[in-house]
């Protein structure tokens, strides 16, 4: 028996995420697929598999990535679906599973990873901004018609849109900062670094 369910998770929502899918899997519904908010899950015996979201550095089908897919797939480790960087794998819990109990580097390099993803949108809104300024200047030196007078409204429109969606990444921003950190914390505590 098959169920689809169509949920929304964001990109720094990574870990609600997986842990989601791994109580799927203790009430029998193990992943089957994945793709961008679409989870199909198969009925089996409960807790069969542990699940795991791997943030990759390219999209899955990279060669640079060959090498660990390849990696994954000798010990066992299955690729249940992935949307864009993120991939989805499971490995059976008889098979010894996928073993969460000293996972602080991965959570650093996943973290990291993340804080990249949320730069390069930030980013991509200030340059926005920046952008839109000149165009406001050289249309308001340049045109007074109503071409202009259209192009005026759109580049400020374009201001305000990325100067709030710039504003509203800096809390999600800090709180991967401070995670980063904890992270940092706890890997030196545990491996005495």
């Amino acid at each position: 028996m098959e169920k689809v369910i169509r949920k929304k998770f964001y990109v720094w929502q990574y870990e609600k995420e997986e842990q989601w899918i791994n109580q799927m899997s203790a009430q029998g519904w193990h992943l089957k697929k994945a793709s961008l908010f679409k989870y199909v899950f198969e009925q089996g015996p409960p807790n069969e598999y542990d699940y795991r979201l791997e943030l990759l550095e390219k999209d899955i089908d990279s060669a640079d990535n060959a090498g660990y897919m390849r990696f994954l797939m000798e010990t066992g480790i299955e690729t249940v679906g992935s949307c864009s960087n993120w991939v989805y794998v499971r490995k059976k819990r008889a098979d010894g599973g996928l073993r969460n109990d000293d996972r602080s580097l991965s959570h650093l390099t996943q973290a990291f990873r993340v804080g990249e993803i949320y730069h390069r949108f930030h980013h991509f809104f200030v340059v926005l901004m920046v952008v839109s300024l000149v165009g406001i200047f050289l249309i308001d030196k340049f045109s007074s018609s109503h071409v202009g007078d259209f192009f005026g409204g759109f580049f400020t429109g374009m201001i305000l849109s990325g100067s709030l969606i710039a504003a509203l990444m800096i809390p999600v921003i800090k709180k991967n900062q401070r995670k980063i950190k904890s992270l940092l914390q706890e890997l030196v505590i545990s491996e005495g670094v």
